[in-house]
């Protein structure tokens, strides 16, 4: 009841906190997600409470969106919201041009969570997998803030239910080969420069170690040089 009267009181979109927290409220309510007992909580709230709702919902990394978007225009019919208000050009479906990339970007630029700019890279990805998309997905995250680049790195590789993803390997090995390339030599002195504070301030750090051992599991060599210019020991 608390979230719904802050949804009717307030707008928030699919990225905030509290869209965020209240899925992940109806979601422990029941262990499997029931379509009626989900949507009868979005009953209460207005058009574009449902629509951040329900977009977070199937954007959230909780369920493989394969399930999650069939939950979703289920409980979107209950409720009597059309179908593509839920999934309007921007949201990035398969074969619109640019669209998907252009929400990725609105992502970085307001400062989303990691994990959410992750899931969204990987949606887009399986949903069209060639190498001009992976292309796009490493000038996208080569245009954002280096410790970005290096939080989705690390997390692109696992899945939510822990598995790995079966494209993440090929994807990675793309990006170390773009990042260590002459070419890339000022967005790789940006990401180096982030990981040498990080080896500062502290030299076991989570992120730091976990994206020179991910680097070496697609590219050894590289993994030897950005190690060796961070100032660490080899790879």
């Amino acid at each position: 009841m608390r979230f719904i009267l802050i949804f009717r009181a307030i707008t928030f979109n699919e990225h905030d906190p509290v869209t965020a927290e209240f899925v992940r409220q109806l979601l422990g309510i029941e262990k499997q997600t029931r379509i009626n007992a989900f949507a009868s909580a979005l009953k209460f709230l207005n058009m574009d409470g449902q629509k951040a709702v329900l977009r977070h919902f199937i954007n959230c990394g909780k369920l493989r969106r394969e399930e999650a978007e069939p939950l979703a225009k289920a409980m979107a019919k209950v409720i009597g919201l059309p179908e593509e208000e839920i999934f309007p050009k921007i949201e990035g479906a398969a074969g619109t041009s640019g669209g998907g990339w252009d929400h990725i970007k609105l992502l970085i630029a307001s400062r989303a969570a990691p994990n959410d700019v992750t899931v969204a890279i990987r949606n887009r990805l399986h949903a069209k997998y060639d190498s001009e998309e992976v292309k796009q997905s490493w000038l996208v995250l080569a245009e954002s803030d280096p410790m970005t680049f290096v939080r989705v790195f690390c997390l692109l590789p696992y899945l939510p239910d822990g598995q790995t993803d079966p494209i993440a390997r090929a994807i990675l090995e793309s990006y170390a080969t773009r990042l260590t390339h002459e070419k890339y030599a000022v967005i790789y002195g940006k990401v180096i420069g982030a990981l040498k504070n990080l080896f500062k301030v502290k030299a076991d750090s989570p992120a730091l170690v976990n994206f020179i051992s991910l680097v070496k599991w697609v590219d050894a060599a590289a993994a030897d040089k950005i190690a060796r210019d961070v100032g660490m020991p080899a790879a």
